[in-house]
């Protein structure tokens, strides 16, 4: 999704790795098989205490590739990858990205 355009947020807790993260910064995503990897920078970075209102805020779902989906089934869906207590724990995070250019070169 990330590749096509369709999604231009990755989600995550913000938690102390991800304070370290900076506009402007270069950030590398790989699927979990390993098998590809896609370098792009960090144009935004959206906080928020909870999954739910990092949804409600206008367009996130469909920027998170969430796209017809409200802001509690996102924030549900959230909580299959991060318990509620750690979430409670670190807030919620927004990465806004854009695909790298020489990304961009390989498409």
């Amino acid at each position: 999704m990330i590749s096509a355009g369709k999604k231009t947020v990755e989600i995550r807790l913000f938690d102390e790795k991800r304070r370290r993260l900076s506009v402007g910064d270069s950030i590398v995503f790989r699927r979990t098989d390993g098998r590809d990897e896609l370098a792009a920078e960090i144009v935004a970075l959206h906080t928020a205490p909870d999954f739910g209102e990092l949804f409600r805020r206008e367009g996130m779902p469909e920027k998170a590739g969430f796209c017809g989906a409200s802001s509690e089934e996102c924030a549900r869906m959230m909580h299959a990858i991060y318990s509620p207590e750690a979430e409670k724990t670190y807030g919620a995070l927004g990465i806004e990205i854009k695909l790298s250019k020489t990304e961009k070169e390989k498409l």
